[in-house]
């Protein structure tokens, strides 16, 4: 699949990479996998992991790769600052900050523990977690 960062837009206020590969992933689902609505919404994360779910599990069954994680993680992390504010950090590492009383999280982190783990690593649970802590 191809799951690669595609060039992103000059602005006048330097973007997040993370927030261009969220964008990225999002595109490219139109593209593979229309009916998964992505619109950054909490519920578009279950749709996620329904499809997730039909695609990749269980674990170890398909081939993942790195860069499937990655854009699933940004668009994680994208839905939390989104909804619940904060940012990708400053310094560049791949950590949501400032979400309420939530130093900070791990969205890409996440990701990549669910697809290693399955279900059990939901991604519509750990938004609920984030959510309940900011």
């Amino acid at each position: 699949m191809p799951w690669r960062r595609r060039p992103g837009r000059a602005s006048s206020e330097r973007p997040s990479p993370f927030r261009d590969e969220a964008a990225t992933f999002v595109g490219i689902m139109r593209e593979l996998a229309p009916e998964v609505q992505l619109d950054y919404s909490p519920a578009s994360l279950q749709s996620l992991e329904e499809f997730i779910a039909s695609r990749f599990d269980p674990p170890g069954s398909a081939f993942v790769g790195e860069s499937l994680p990655v854009g699933v993680g940004c668009y994680l992390g994208e839905v939390v600052i989104r909804n619940l504010g904060g940012r990708w950090s400053a310094d560049g590492a791949a950590h949501v900050v400032g979400v309420g009383g939530v130093e900070r999280t791990y969205p890409i982190g996440k990701a990549r523990k669910r697809f290693a783990n399955g279900p059990e690593d939901s991604l519509a649970w750990f938004y609920e977690v984030v959510a309940r802590h900011a």
